[in-house]
């Protein structure tokens, strides 16, 4: 053999060790690992990966009790007030007095929310937020006698079960439909603008078209709750409600905590709460079929 045919059978082996080497190279097993533990992620975890900032925002929101879940089955004590009610820039000026409040961080967020939408030519204001148990009894009763229980229970909530009275929730009209509070709100500029926006400001519209299920309500497009703004961005993105989100997130139920934190941090006497007075019977003069308070 020449050195020339030597030196020919020498380079073709050496091209074909560089190109064993290049292939092996290319299998990265940490990679395949990586692309493992990724697939065992569901969808719905991945949506709720959260930075650190976000993830302590949200427990600091856990703590201070706005996420706390009140509806058909998880009852409010009759003596329950929140202690930091704020009274709200933005109502309607022909309902009662005694529901133009708000806990101070959801009021806050509630002003940032309508002046937002007042810089788009949007009117919003509230018609109903903080009720008492007084004002809810009252009301609970008066949709009893004029439609029954059955169909109360559709549309009101009894009391110590609505969400009005831990000072988060506002019930929302607009000048479009003269102030009312019902389905046409949905519809509107005004309802439309909350439907896409309202998250932004920490609030989710609670209880959403075909969820009564759920929920234990019709469709409510006027009705928000304020929950925080992490938790509301991803209610908002997963399409889900409150009773979803907590039972996903495995955070449970905070009344007993929120009910005794209040005990603890307040001096408020349901008797003598400061600007809320208890309501009577004179608040329920808003029977018309067009104003609905849920």
């Amino acid at each position: 053999m020449n050195i020339l045919t030597q030196k020919r059978k020498f380079s073709s082996i050496l091209i074909f060790v560089m190109i064993l080497t290049l292939f092996s190279g290319c299998s990265r097993p940490e990679d395949s690992s990586v692309e493992s533990e990724n697939a065992d992620i569901s969808a719905e975890e991945q949506n709720r990966l959260r930075s650190p900032e976000d993830q302590e925002k949200l427990d600091q929101d856990i703590q201070d009790g706005y996420l706390i879940l009140v509806n058909k089955q998880n009852f409010l004590p009759e003596d329950y007030v929140p202690e930091d009610l704020e009274g709200l820039k933005y109502f309607a000026k022909d309902r009662t007095p005694d529901a133009r409040f708000m806990k101070k961080v959801a009021a806050d967020h509630f002003h940032e929310m309508v002046e937002a939408a007042q810089e788009e030519g949007i009117d919003i204001v509230s018609t109903t937020a903080y009720r008492s148990f007084a004002f809810q009894k009252n009301l609970y009763n008066h949709y009893v006698s004029t439609k029954g229980q059955e169909e109360a229970d559709k549309v009101s909530a009894r009391p110590g079960s609505s969400e009005h009275q831990t000072g988060l929730v506002a019930d929302l009209s607009t000048s479009e439909i003269n102030y009312i509070n019902g389905s046409a709100f949905g519809n509107s500029a005004a309802g439309k603008w909350i439907a896409e926006h309202c998250w932004e400001y920490g609030f989710i519209v609670r209880y959403p078209d075909g969820m009564e299920e759920i929920t234990g309500y019709t469709y409510e497009p006027w009705h928000v709750r304020y929950v925080g703004k992490i938790a509301a961005k991803e209610i908002f993105n997963e399409g889900i409600t409150l009773e979803e989100y907590l039972e996903e997130n495995n955070l449970g139920n905070s009344i007993q905590e929120v009910v005794k934190a209040s005990k603890r941090g307040s001096d408020v006497d349901t008797d003598d709460s400061g600007n809320v007075n208890e309501a009577d019977d004179a608040d329920d003069d808003d029977s018309t079929t067009d104003i609905i308070y849920g």
